[in-house]
């Protein structure tokens, strides 16, 4: 009997691997002036907002045709002139976030490769990288869906070794929930990409086949991540002082280091393992989020859909299209992507904050696509999204100016 994989499971997972990826590291840096109960504000925040408009999103896709993605309701809804502007920002920020995927998975290679006692140029282990997933991407969703299985089976794992093992080290003592030492507003950003992960609505849209199932698992998907990074914050503030963490975001090697500072708390033999494996598994399960949702992306937009051999399989061409130019700028010019990272957190919320509601508030009240509208889409939630991503770009734009 062939066993068939849950469709509901593994987008919960894909969900949750998109989510919670290298960004984890970096919050408990960020967030460490700020005391417990801002933290926690923050969080719930930031996590609704974002929660809000992937939800948009889940009601622009069940009404469209089967396979329709970004572009094919940007067009339906908000014109020629919107989709444009979402085909360049589409593509400036999902080729930023590959190459630097592609740059991350150059050195997980090669740290692979060192173990064996083999040495190879970075050039060979990202091609090495980017084959061993052009494989599983050609196959379509449902061979991502169970690589994603395999890798958050690891990353469950590993993540909650690594809690397990900070506990005996951790003092309540260093947990902050006396007075912010830094401004709450330079923490909004990182915390909103933390939670961005409503571009792969539509990819799971055409996986799952049921508005019911599509909404629930996009609740669930975005609500775990929320509780997780709860639980990492705390036990990470419990165990590294105030000192320490600001010494951390003062690094030029911000992940390395903390890598290294966690590793000499942990009092159980292998514990370090498990944090290099953990750190391994969280860009992947990244990387094959975004590339899923990028993958799609261009096949409902260049219409390729119609000229696939097989309705599983994903076209090569799009495979070229989506890798072929991060690639080359990883092996020619890598360091062009230092600065443009900062950029990605306006394009995240032009993309996921305030196209959404723009798009669900023409179909709901304009364009009379969607006729039974649910309660999240009442015009006055919608004003008040609308003015929350505007400040959300202008907190983005100030922190990529370096204002």
């Amino acid at each position: 009997m062939r066993f068939t994989p849950n469709p509901f499971f593994g987008s919960l997972l894909l969900i949750i691997g998109t989510s919670i990826g290298g960004g984890i590291l970096a919050l408990p840096i960020v967030v460490s002036g700020l005391n417990l109960y801002c933290i926690f504000a923050l969080l719930t925040v930031i996590w609704f907002v974002m929660t809000l408009n992937a939800l948009y999103l889940v009601e622009l896709t069940t009404h469209f045709p089967h396979k329709a993605n970004l572009i094919t309701m940007v067009k339906a809804t908000l014109g020629r002139s919107a989709t444009f502007c979402t085909w360049l920002f589409y593509l400036c920020l999902l080729y930023t976030l590959i190459a630097s995927y592609l740059m991350a998975g150059s050195d997980l290679a090669g740290g692979l490769l060192h173990r064996f006692s083999i040495e190879s140029p970075a050039w060979l282990n990202t091609i090495a990288f980017l084959t061993f997933f052009l494989a599983i991407f050609y196959h379509g969703t449902r061979y991502v869906d169970w690589a994603n299985r395999l890798f958050m089976l690891v990353k469950f794992s590993s993540f909650f070794i690594l809690l397990l093992c900070l506990i005996p080290s951790a003092s309540l003592s260093t947990v902050n929930v006396g007075e912010n030492t830094i401004n709450p507003i330079t923490a909004i950003m990182p915390i909103a990409l933390s939670f961005g992960f409503a571009l792969i609505v539509p990819s799971l849209n055409n996986y799952l086949k049921s508005y019911q199932k599509l909404r629930l698992v996009t609740f669930i998907g975005s609500l775990l991540p929320l509780i997780i990074y709860g639980l990492w914050i705390i036990d990470i503030h419990a165990n590294l002082s105030h000192e320490e963490l600001s010494q951390l975001a003062k690094s030029s090697q911000v992940i390395s280091s903390f890598a290294a500072i966690v590793a000499t708390k942990f009092q159980v033999k292998g514990a370090a393992y498990a944090l290099h494996l953990f750190l391994s598994i969280a860009i992947t399960t990244s990387f094959l989020g975004v590339s899923l949702s990028f993958l799609d992306f261009l096949t409902d937009g260049l219409k390729l859909k119609e000229k696939q051999p097989s309705e599983k399989n994903i076209p090569i061409l799009t495979l070229v299209l989506g890798f072929l130019p991060p690639l080359l700028v990883v092996l020619f010019k890598p360091d062009i992507f230092i600065d443009t990272l900062k950029f990605a957190g306006s394009l995240c919320v032009i993309l996921l904050v305030l196209l959404p509601t723009l798009m669900i508030g023409s179909a709901c009240y304009f364009k009379g696509i969607i006729r039974k509208k649910p309660f999240y889409c009442h015009p006055a939630l919608l004003v008040l999204n609308i003015i929350t991503g505007f400040l959300l770009l202008y907190l983005a734009s100030k922190d990529f100016l370096g204002c």
